[in-house]
């Protein structure tokens, strides 16, 4: 038995096949998820016109008149029009929308990059960069409609046209320029001009807002597996970014007399974003979409501090003091801010969550900018009133239809804030501004009586520990908090502040009050006390003695009292108030 062959599977059969290593593992399986990114989004497409495009431009010198200009319009032409029947190939043979949507955007930018890629050329030989700037609208227009129709793409007219009209705005737009300023390339009007282009952009994308409102039955059986609003607004947020870079680039290549300096500033583009911001509210609007109406809220904020970037060179802040700011009277920052208000404005209208607590915002900062300020170094010393006053009745609108004590406070400390600041130079001020002061303690009373919860108990809790600190105050007299007040005056406060903690406590059933007014009472006493000892010590000569002697006996009848067992009857008795 011993001697028999050991049987394979047994207990000693043959080893397992061995294992990769874990670190092997985990860099096969990293391996594996590159190449399945790499084939489901197929970034090549996008490397391949990046590497083409910048060849091209490497290629040929713009500069130089004849031959350069027309062959890098050919190479771009050529290769766009690869892409256009690749994109044919892919989507109407093979079916591969995924790729075949990289493509057709890879086609549009192309098409804006070729209008960027003749400003040189237009510069420096300007019949020669009107043709290729011709030509290249001519082949934007014919490949557009060719992909429309050989994909059986339906692209509705209240898309095509805005489409249209920026594609020839891309084209145009530095011809006109170049011809209308070729005299005066640093004048107010060329400057103007270069200003003007994305506002114009951002006019034509208005024109989008009839499209947006008929919403997804609009663009229904379009042709494409795309749902609204990927198709068709993918497309133009692609356009979006290139009038963003078009802006710029404009600025630098039309804008000769400054050499290597632009006079662009991001304040340039604040007309276009604003006009995508009201797409995206009114996308959000119409298909009910939170995650849109939460952007279109918070991105205008953030258009308010992109207006507050100042120029970054010698030509931008001339042109912002010296043509900007007389002609128009009034910084970007401000206008920024009014039209960012006039946004949430209808954003409260359309009933956009967050909509009446963005427009406060907009107009806090309204409070604080002025017509000249270009940064925040150049705000308000003193805000302005009016725009405090406007969200005072703002939130107090919001509290007549929704009440809340949030709210409530809210509106009544603006309308405090918002006298104050009207009349800061009238006896309304005087004593260190007793008066706004106690009006908001007031305020903050009044809400916590009128409202109940967790937050109207927190304001009345505040409010008993603001009138106990008014009464301490006008007892112990300090002239940094009263002033010149006279002694009576103080005293009829510290009585008043006392009587009004008892008559608030009782009214809301608040026992801080009562222990307000009692520690206001002990306050008082113990201040007069002092001073009462500090004037008898010097006749009365054992006077330390006899206070020590009475206080050791408080000291032994508190203890009787504890062996007696009062302090624990009395805990009981008010645990079993409590519980009633």
């Amino acid at each position: 038995m011993e001697n028999l062959p050991l049987l394979p599977g047994g207990p000693a059969g043959p080893e397992p096949p061995l294992r990769p290593a874990p670190d092997q593992a985990s860099a096969e399986l990293r391996f594996r998820d590159l190449g399945h990114w790499l084939y489901t989004h197929n970034p090549f497409y996008a490397v391949s016109a990046a590497l083409v495009f910048w060849g091209l431009r490497s290629s040929f010198d713009l500069h130089v008149h004849g031959f350069h200009t027309f062959a890098m319009m050919g190479g771009l032409a050529g290769y766009t029009l690869v892409l256009a029947i690749a994109a044919f190939v892919v989507i109407r043979l093979g079916k591969v929308w995924d790729d075949g949507r990289s493509l057709l955007l890879l086609v549009i930018l192309m098409l804006l990059a070729t209008s960027v890629s003749f400003d040189g050329a237009l510069a420096i030989e300007p019949v020669g960069g009107t043709l290729c700037c011709a030509a290249g609208l001519l082949l934007s227009v014919l490949l557009s409609e060719g992909l429309l129709w050989g994909l059986r793409v339906r692209l509705p007219a209240l898309f095509r046209l805005p489409y249209y009209l920026v594609i020839g705005l891309f084209f145009v737009y530095p011809v006109a320029l170049r011809w209308l300023v070729v005299d005066e390339p640093d004048s107010p009007a060329t400057q103007w001009a270069l200003f003007a282009f994305p506002s114009l952009a951002a006019a034509a994308f208005l024109l989008l807002l009839p499209a947006v409102w008929r919403g997804a039955g609009y663009v229904r059986n379009n042709g494409t597996p795309w749902p609204w609003p990927w198709y068709p607004f993918m497309v133009f947020f692609m356009m979006g970014l290139g009038v963003c870079g078009r802006s710029f680039y404009l600025c630098v290549s039309m804008h000769t007399a400054g050499g290597f300096g632009t006079i662009f500033a991001p304040y340039f583009v604040v007309p276009f974003l604003l006009v995508a911001n009201l797409l995206v509210l009114e996308m959000g609007a119409v298909a009910g979409w939170t995650g849109a109406l939460r952007t279109a809220m918070a991105a205008p904020l953030g258009l308010i501090v992109l207006a507050s970037i100042p120029p970054g060179g010698r030509l931008g802040a001339r042109f912002l003091q010296e043509t900007f700011l007389p002609t128009i009277g009034s910084g970007p920052l401000l206008l920024t801010a009014l039209a960012v208000a006039a946004l949430y404005g209808w954003a409260v209208r359309r009933r956009v969550p967050y909509a009446v607590e963005s427009l406060c915002a907009a107009l806090l900062v309204l409070a604080v900018v002025r017509p000249d300020t270009v940064d925040w170094t150049t705000v308000r010393t003193y805000p302005q009133a009016f725009p405090i006053l406007a969200i005072g009745a703002i939130q107090g609108v919001q509290a007549l239809r929704r009440p809340g004590a949030l709210r409530c406070l809210m509106a009544l400390g603006c309308f405090v804030i918002a006298a104050t600041l009207e009349f800061r130079e009238t006896p309304l001020t005087v004593y260190h501004g007793a008066v706004p002061a106690h009006l908001m303690l007031g305020a903050v009373m009044l809400v916590g009586a009128a409202f109940s919860g967790p937050f109207a108990r927190w304001l009345q809790h505040a409010g008993a520990v603001l009138l106990l600190l008014g009464a301490v105050a006008a007892v112990t007299g300090s002239p940094v908090v009263t002033g010149d007040l006279p002694p009576a005056w103080l005293s009829v406060y510290a009585v008043a502040a006392i009587l009004t903690a008892l008559g608030y406590g009782y009214l809301v059933r608040n026992r801080l009050y009562l222990a307000s007014a009692a520690a206001g009472v002990v306050y008082w006493l113990a201040l007069g006390s002092m001073q009462g000892y500090r004037q008898l010590r010097p006749v009365v000569s054992g006077l330390d003695y006899i206070l020590s002697g009475l206080l050791s006996l408080v000291v032994a009848m508190l203890i009787s009292l504890a062996k007696m067992g009062a302090p624990q009857r009395w805990l009981a008795h008010y645990r079993q108030g409590r519980r009633r």
